[in-house]
């Protein structure tokens, strides 16, 4: 088990961690708040990721879709219990660049209190069969190569641009 741990973030690395790819699971502390782009590229044996509670997880900050272990396949495990059904807590206010992409949820439930959702979050999340969002929310930072600002994610979808309120939309 990759034990990540203390405070702050990590540097970010040009290939992959300085653990290689070979862990099978990983465990995050309560006060990480960065993890370092390619920190998990080619990790694709990891199958298990805690942390102590989604907090926790939503504090990260993921410098790309590599440094998010979750996009390996990994399960995501709160407490011990795996997340199949990911709730995000009432009074979370935004949800950070690639916090779950590659998850392996079957649902999502996003609260009111959401108002930023952050390019990628939930990019890859591929088994997701039911969403629920709590109200309006603001997409901001999205890298839009072919410029309709069609797909967010795989299961949002709008025509807004940076910045502009809508209503939250499931496909």
């Amino acid at each position: 088990i990759l034990v990540i741990a203390g405070n702050g973030g990590m540097k970010d690395f040009e290939t992959v961690g300085p653990w290689g790819t070979g862990i099978a699971a990983a465990e995050f502390g309560a006060q990480v708040t960065n993890i370092g782009a390619n920190a998990f590229a080619g990790c694709e044996n990891l199958t298990h990721v805690n942390v102590p509670n989604m907090e926790d997880w939503l504090a990260i900050r993921f410098e790309n879709a590599e440094a998010n272990p979750l996009c390996a396949g990994a399960a995501l495990y709160i407490g011990g219990e795996e997340v199949t059904e990911l709730v995000i807590p009432e009074g979370t206010t935004e949800i950070g660049a690639y916090a779950f992409q590659g998850g392996q949820f079957t649902s999502v439930t996003i609260p009111n209190s959401v108002t930023n959702i952050w390019a990628n979050a939930f990019a890859g999340c591929g088994n997701v069969r039911e969403v629920t969002l709590g109200g309006e929310f603001v997409i901001v930072s999205i890298y839009d190569p072919i410029g309709d600002w069609s797909e967010i994610g795989d299961f949002l979808c709008c025509r807004c641009r940076k910045g502009q309120k809508m209503p939250a939309i499931w496909i």
